[in-house]
């Protein structure tokens, strides 16, 4: 059952590996600080700071996990074709990337607001994934 699941499992494990790579990331920028406290993201910084757009990437990518990953498992659980699910994990990892290489681009100072496209991508997928789960429990 779990060889049925392999590319589903891949993407997950795709998307886990972008989160760690944005928390390498956003410590590494935070480090580099001319006034470094541990935890803390100097209020003072905007959008036009990598320090503030690294930390927010790495915020937002925790935001969205939960409310992505529950619903695989459940997919997982009740039997959701493994190809449907699949698709819907590479199709989210593939969002979570767009939007967090536009994310880092914008901090650069390009003025791309593609990554609410890539934000917008990722929340549909995820309703898409919600609606087959309702559909698994209701209809089978």
């Amino acid at each position: 059952m779990y060889n049925e699941y392999m590319l589903t499992f891949l993407g997950l494990w795709l998307i886990i590996l972008t989160i760690m790579a944005q928390h390498i990331v956003a410590t590494i920028a935070h480090r580099k600080q001319k006034i470094f406290i541990p935890g803390v993201v100097d209020v003072n910084l905007d959008s036009k700071s990598f320090v503030f757009r690294s930390d927010r990437v790495f915020k937002n990518s925790l935001e969205n996990i939960l409310q992505f990953i529950v619903p695989v498992f459940l997919g997982f659980i009740l039997g959701v074709n493994n190809v449907y699910l699949a698709i819907l994990v590479w199709l989210f990892a593939f969002a979570r990337i767009g939007h967090m290489s536009f994310y880092y681009i914008q901090s650069r100072g390009h003025k791309f607001k593609i990554k609410s496209y890539f934000y917008l991508f990722g929340l549909f997928i995820n309703i898409v994934l919600m609606m087959v789960i309702f559909l698994k429990i209701f209809i089978g």
